[in-house]
């Protein structure tokens, strides 16, 4: 388990390989590992990650955002998603 701050209060989130056996459609980012684990439009939804003008690493909102709705509106690919996470 991995720990995050969102809102001044500690929260805790599961790793990808304990996702997978919740079975939940998952949209990743694809650095080192997760895009080894996960193929595209099977498992899980990639993002790729991008550099910012300071070469941090960044991902784009807008194309989470798509995701997220093809998630919740295109039923098929949300259940064919999480039918094939573990």
């Amino acid at each position: 388990m991995a720990w995050i701050t969102l809102n001044g209060k500690r929260a805790e989130i599961a790793t990808a390989i304990e996702m997978r056996l919740h079975k939940p459609p998952k949209i990743i980012s694809v650095v080192d590992g997760l895009d080894e684990l996960f193929y595209y439009q099977e498992d899980a939804l990639k993002l790729t990650v991008g550099l910012n003008s300071s070469e941090k690493k960044k991902l784009d909102y807008n194309h989470l955002a798509e995701y997220i709705q093809q998630l919740l509106f295109f039923r098929p690919l949300a259940t064919r998603l999480a039918r094939n996470a573990y």
